[in-house]
C-alpha cells in the first residue's frame, strides 16, 4: 500500500476505532465490575484493551513510518513522549473514574461522598496538563493544527449548548452536563477523522 494511504487510513483508524473504544471505557469498565453473566462482563472488560491496544499500535506504526520516511528524530520521540504521557493520563482518569463510579454511590457521608466525586478532576487536570505542555513546546504547524481543532471543538459546543437551552424553555428535557464533554470528544474525533480523509 502506498505510504501516504497508509498513513491516512492509521490516522483514520486512530480516531474512527481506537480513540472512541478508548473513550467508551468509561461506560465499559463501570459495567465490567458490576454483577452480571461473565460473558457480559468479559465483553465490557475487552473495550478498553481493544481502544488501547488500536491507539497503541497506530501511534507505533505512524511513528516507525516517520522513522523509514527520513522524518525529524527530535520531532519524532517529541510526539512518542506527548502520546505515552497522554495515554499514561487518560489511564489514571479512567481508573479514578471507575473508583468513583464503583464506591461513591455507596458511601452514607454526603461530604465524603462529594469529594470522593470530585476526584477524577485530578485526572482530567493532568490530561489538560500533557496536552497544555505538549502546545507549548509543538512547532508552529502542529500547534496550529491543535488549536485549529480545538476552535471548531469550541465553536460546536457553544451552538448546540446555546441552541438547546432555549428548546428546554420551551418543554423538552433538560440534559445532564455530562453530554457537553462527550459531544467536545466526538467533534473532536470527526473533525480529526475528516481532516486525515481529505489529507490536511
Amino acid at each position: 500500500m502506498n505510504p501516504v494511504l497508509l498513513a491516512r487510513v492509521l490516522v483514520v483508524v486512530f480516531w474512527a476505532v481506537g480513540m472512541p473504544l478508548a473513550a467508551l471505557s468509561f461506560v465499559a469498565i463501570p459495567r465490567a465490575l458490576s454483577a452480571g453473566p461473565l460473558l457480559t462482563r468479559v465483553g465490557w472488560a475487552v473495550v478498553p484493551v481493544l481502544g488501547l491496544l488500536t491507539v497503541i499500535l497506530c501511534i507505533r506504526t505512524l511513528l516507525r513510518m516517520d522513522a523509514r520516511a527520513g522524518g525529524a528524530r527530535f520531532d519524532r520521540q517529541w510526539l512518542g513522549r506527548y502520546y505515552v504521557e497522554i495515554l499514561i493520563a487518560f489511564i489514571v482518569y479512567l481508573m479514578l473514574s471507575t473508583v468513583v463510579v464503583t464506591v461513591a454511590p455507596g458511601m452514607r457521608d454526603s461530604g465524603l461522598r462529594t469529594l470522593i466525586g470530585l476526584v477524577p478532576s485530578l485526572g482530567m487536570a493532568l490530561i489538560i496538563a500533557v496536552i497544555m505542555r505538549w502546545l507549548r513546546n509543538a512547532d508552529e504547524y502542529h500547534r496550529a493544527r491543535l488549536l485549529e481543532s480545538f476552535a471548531v471543538t469550541a465553536a460546536v459546543t457553544v451552538f448546540w449548548t446555546s441552541s438547546y437551552s432555549y428548546l428546554e424553555m420551551i418543554g423538552l428535557p433538560r440534559l445532564n452536563s455530562f453530554w457537553v464533554p462527550v459531544v467536545m470528544t466526538t467533534t473532536w474525533f470527526v473533525w480529526s477523522i475528516g481532516r486525515a480523509i481529505v489529507g490536511r
